[in-house]
């Protein structure tokens, strides 16, 4: 269907407080302070921990290759073997507030943008047969000739054919002003016309257009783990401490 969107698939809710994961850490953290060799931190760790573990194994496995997950998952190893049991939960805690953060505020951004995408539910005039027709924006298919008023929102991403009219996108392409658009021009679905009208043939419908297209690309950065700064902070030391010059190397190539 070239109309479902990626909020169809609920990737937007966002986290309705902190993850399992960096309550696990914090309280890691909090034991380890008060009394550190208690068994329960060191539980604590490996369950927070578990989100890097699994995300190191699966590119290793599917892509032969060590990412950023690896070194927080190093990290967090050698900080145990060693008998910091401090250093491990701090390492944890920045990790796990990092993906909290990352998923918190790419929900944000997805769901900010899917307000652009409400014109789903609404109907657009369509030149048919050298006729205007009223018809509902998932009815409209890529060539067909758009009419758009002003204060009008586009319902599609298309090209302008007739007319001229000053188009408000900002919020596909973050310009400030409003843009004159005419005969030639690319047009963005999620775009408001302040003043003109504007004909346009469809060259993008639904999912296809820029703007279910920055709510796809959004989604799919609550994938991507962050660079972690507890990786660049403690590798170093693990390197003097742990790792021969060697070793350290090979990790760090692989990053």
């Amino acid at each position: 269907d070239p109309w479902r969107l990626p909020e169809e698939d609920g990737t937007a809710q966002a986290p309705s407080g902190p993850s399992n994961e960096l309550l696990a850490a914090s309280t890691a953290v909090a034991l380890t302070v008060a009394v550190p060799a208690a068994p329960l931190a060191w539980g604590c760790i490996l369950y927070a921990a578990r989100p890097s573990y699994r995300r190191a194994l699966d590119v290793l496995s599917r892509e032969k290759r060590l990412n950023v997950d690896a070194l927080d998952a190093v990290a967090i190893t050698l900080a145990m073997l060693s008998g910091r049991p401090l250093t491990a939960a701090s390492i944890t805690w920045l990790v796990s507030l990092g993906d909290w953060i990352r998923d918190l505020t790419a929900a944000r951004s997805v769901r900010a943008i899917q307000d652009l995408l409400d014109y789903q539910g609404q109907h657009a005039w369509v030149l048919r047969d050298d006729r205007k027709v009223e018809v509902p924006v998932r009815d409209i298919q890529v060539g067909d000739t758009v009419i758009v008023y002003a204060g009008g929102l586009i319902p599609v991403d298309g090209v302008v054919t007739r007319r001229q009219a000053s188009v408000d996108q900002k919020t596909i392409t973050g310009e400030s002003l409003p843009v004159d658009k005419r005969r030639g021009d690319a047009v963005y679905a999620g775009s408001v016309i302040q003043d003109g009208q504007l004909y346009l043939r469809a060259t993008r419908v639904g999912a296809d257009t820029t703007a279910a297209r920055i709510v796809r690309i959004a989604s799919q950065t609550r994938k991507i783990p962050p660079i972690s700064p507890s990786a660049r902070i403690w590798m170093p030391t693990a390197q003097k401490s742990m790792l021969t010059p060697g070793e350290y190397c090979c990790v760090d190539s692989g990053a």
